[in-house]
């Protein structure tokens, strides 16, 4: 994606942290279930 698609605030936040990730993010990502476990 190019940059000169986005607004100049979206431009400015793109790839940068808004802030620690919520319980629900971390979860979404890092979640191990069984199969994770036995690998």
């Amino acid at each position: 994606m190019s940059v000169e698609s986005l607004s100049d605030e979206q431009a400015a936040g793109f790839a940068s942290f808004q802030g620690p990730p919520t319980r629900a993010q971390l979860e979404k990502y890092f979640f191990l279930d069984d199969a994770d476990r036995e690998a």
